[in-house]
């Protein structure tokens, strides 16, 4: 079975990181955390829950500090998260199916929880589901989160990072899947 390592950038998130962590247990062979200046209890959250932490002087570029932790990973394939998102059990299976694909990289489905019924891109929730906790609806957004781990792939641009312009330059293939990842913070305001 092939390995997965997940890679994040943090600073200060203790009341989100103890969810994300243990949302990936069983999924993540190890966890990479790349921390940009935590003055609270993030370091030692992440420790606690055995992820290898690498202190980052944050720099004003997202990319960057992304990029430290993916050359620091170990595993087959990568699946980045920020701290304020989650992967859901029943989604574990589905992504380890997607190892045995011929895909190199594979763009999941962001749910951006939030309340705000005047953005463009809102959808009511029908009804309430485990991860909706007490959003009304949400707003889905495909990014790629899920690659193979290949020298080459890093993300792009200071601020929004992706990882399409490398892709793309390698002439590697993306597909599109509706795994989703629950994102919660930046529906009541992004701090980093």
């Amino acid at each position: 079975m092939a390995s997965i390592s997940m890679c994040m950038i943090v600073r200060n998130e203790e009341k989100f990181l103890p969810k994300c962590l243990e949302s990936v247990k069983g999924l993540a062979d190890e966890i990479i955390i790349v921390d940009t200046g935590s003055a609270d209890k993030t370091i030692e959250i992440a420790k606690k829950a055995g992820a290898k932490v690498l202190n980052y002087r944050w720099d004003d570029d997202t990319a960057r500090a992304r990029n430290t932790g993916l050359k620091e990973a170990k595993g087959d394939w990568i699946l980045v998260l920020d701290a304020d998102e989650i992967i859901g059990k029943e989604s574990f299976e589905p992504i380890r199916k997607l190892t045995e694909m011929e895909f190199d990289a594979y763009y999941l489905m962001q749910i951006n929880y939030t309340d705000n019924a005047k953005d463009i891109n809102f959808i009511p929730l029908a009804r309430k589901n485990p991860y909706s906790m007490d959003f009304h609806g949400f707003f889905p957004v495909e990014i790629i989160r899920f690659f193979r781990n290949r020298k080459g792939i890093e993300f792009t641009s200071i601020v929004h990072e992706r990882l399409n312009e490398s892709i793309k330059k390698l002439g590697l293939k993306a597909a599109r899947t509706d795994i989703p990842i629950h994102h919660y913070q930046s529906s009541r305001g992004r701090q980093r």
